[in-house]
């Protein structure tokens, strides 16, 4: 069979956009469906208040989000090779209800120290990788908005600016 030349182009036009509406439909429905996936595994968020996380900025100490109980607690999932995460963290409005807890994925301390000498974040940082690999998270960056009760308010899976975060918190 063949296509007339004239036909040729529109088909492959066609082609084309069906194709595109059929990747960005997907795409959209599998984070949709990572996303729900995570909540799942998160759930309320009771046990997940409790994890203990190693601290950067102290060590030997450890933190957990049930630490800053009475507060909004921002739980920010990031790695060295996506800061523009962090800095959308730290262009938002100062708040004294809110902590964030700045947790650094599959990066070695050397690597975090280095990068953090590069800035002034006010952020507890921690070490997050055992979280983020236990509840399978599916991407960073990534963040978990807790209430002032410790309960899950918002779960939010890739980059997100600081107008996006903003929307998420009350």
């Amino acid at each position: 069979m063949r296509l007339h030349p004239r036909l040729f182009n529109r088909f492959l036009v066609i082609t084309a956009i069906v194709s595109a509406v059929a990747i960005l439909f997907f795409g959209i429905r599998y984070q949709t469906n990572q996303e729900s996936a995570l909540r799942e595994r998160v759930g309320n968020g009771a046990q997940f208040v409790l994890e203990p996380m190693p601290s950067f900025d102290v060590p030997g100490d450890t933190v957990r989000v049930i630490d800053y109980a009475g507060r909004w607690v921002l739980l920010q999932f990031w790695s060295t090779w996506s800061p523009p995460s962090l800095d959308a963290l730290h262009s938002l409005p100062h708040r004294p209800d809110l902590i964030v807890i700045a947790a650094h994925v599959r990066d070695d301390s050397t690597s975090v120290a280095d990068y953090l000498l590069t800035t002034s974040y006010d952020h507890r940082f921690v070490a997050g990788t055992t979280i983020f690999q236990k509840y399978a998270f599916t991407g960073v960056p990534s963040f978990v908005i807790f209430d002032p009760n410790g309960r899950l308010h918002a779960l939010h899976v890739g980059f997100a600016d600081s107008e996006t975060v903003e929307s998420y918190l009350p």
